[in-house]
C-alpha cells in the first residue's frame, strides 16, 4: 500500500518515454503522485522549489527521482550532481532511466551518486514490470510502501 502523499519527481524530455514511465507507475501504484517535468532546469527548479514549484502543498518534495540523461537546458548528470551537492537532498533516491546501456553513462551516473541505472524498455508492459521492481525497491527502503505481499500488483 502507498501512502497518498508519496511523490515520484519524472524528470523525462521525451512525450512519449514520459507518458509510458507514468503509465507503468500509474499501473505500479495508483496511489502515487507524480510531478513531471520536461528538461533539467525544470528538474532543477521544482528540487529547489522555485517558481513555478515554489508551493510544497502543490509539489511536494518527493520521496523518490526518476531521471533522464538526455535531457535540454541541464543534462541528468548535471541534476545528479547538483541533487548530491545538496545536504537536504543526499538521502533522496534517484534513479536514472537511460535510452542505452552504455558503461560510461552508467558508470558515470553512479559515481555521481545515483542509487539505480536502469536502461528503458521498449515496451509498456516490460516497463511496468521495470517500475515494480524500482517502486517497491526504492519506496519500500524510504518506508512510502509497505512491505507486506498483499500489496503485489500483477502489471496488467
Amino acid at each position: 500500500m502507498v501512502t497518498s502523499d508519496a511523490t515520484v519527481l519524472l524528470a523525462e524530455d521525451d512525450p512519449n518515454d514520459a507518458l509510458f514511465v507514468r503509465t507503468a507507475l500509474e499501473r505500479t501504484c495508483p496511489a502515487i503522485r507524480i510531478s513531471a517535468v520536461c528538461n533539467g532546469l525544470e528538474a532543477l527548479k521544482y528540487l529547489k522549489g522555485q517558481q513555478p514549484y515554489a508551493n510544497r502543498l502543490v509539489f511536494p518534495l518527493p520521496n523518490l527521482v526518476l531521471l533522464s540523461l538526455s535531457m535540454p537546458m541541464m543534462t541528468g548528470f548535471q541534476v545528479l550532481r547538483w541533487t548530491r551537492e545538496q545536504p537536504h537532498l543526499k538521502g533522496l533516491p534517484v534513479v536514472v532511466l537511460a535510452n542505452s546501456n552504455y558503461d560510461d553513462d552508467s558508470r558515470l551516473a553512479y559515481q555521481l551518486g545515483a542509487d539505480s541505472y536502469l536502461v528503458k524498455p521498449c515496451g509498456l508492459d516490460e516497463l511496468t514490470q521495470a517500475m515494480v521492481q524500482v517502486a517497491r525497491r526504492w519506496l519500500v527502503r524510504s518506508r512510502w510502501l509497505e512491505a507486506d505481499k498483499g500489496d503485489q500488483r500483477k502489471a496488467a
